[in-house]
């Protein structure tokens, strides 16, 4: 009797997680990324009045697919960074300046952080190529790069014990 309960329940919490995990390639990328979060955010809404034992599992569960949705976003934006330096660079090889922006540089790929589909932001200089994310935050802080110790004393914080404050940057030096 436990053992069909067992498993009856489990197949009620898969059945309900199924929408998300149709969200998925099979090597865990999105095919769908808002779609994902659309899932991720109904599973956890109905599970909240569902009070049973698979509500229970799927309550525990969805923090877990934020999470890593989080952690997935920001390694493709960090991505996006690396290539959007990459083509700062480019362009300085092949017009002898630095871009005054990313798009004139041709990268136009948006902030995978922020809502609606606003660029990276962006500042070059003579001696850095400095691209941001607004962050898991979502809140453009203009490039504010917390984890280093002297912006963070400088904008009269602490740097953060986690990685929802500030902006996600990724800086080179220019030699």
């Amino acid at each position: 009797g436990r053992d069909v309960l067992a498993r009856a329940s489990l197949g009620y919490a898969l059945q309900k997680l199924l929408p998300v995990l149709r969200t998925l390639n099979r090597d865990g990328s999105f095919k769908d990324e808002r779609k994902y979060i659309e899932e991720i955010n109904k599973m956890a809404s109905e599970s909240e009045k569902d009070r049973s034992w698979p509500g229970a599992l799927l309550r525990s569960v969805s923090p877990v697919y934020r999470e890593s949705h989080e952690a997935s976003s920001m390694a493709f934006a960090r991505l996006d960074m690396a290539r959007a330096i990459a083509t700062v660079q480019d362009y300085k090889n092949r017009e002898g300046r630095y871009p005054t922006s990313l798009a004139e540089a041709g990268f136009t790929a948006k902030d995978r952080l922020a809502e609606g589909d606003k660029p990276y932001g962006s500042r070059v200089s003579d001696q850095e190529i400095h691209v941001w994310s607004v962050g898991i935050n979502g809140i453009d802080e203009g490039g504010l790069d917390l984890f280093d110790p002297e912006q963070a004393k400088a904008a009269g914080m602490e740097p953060p014990t986690g990685f929802k404050d500030g902006d996600l940057v990724t800086r080179m030096k220019i030699r």
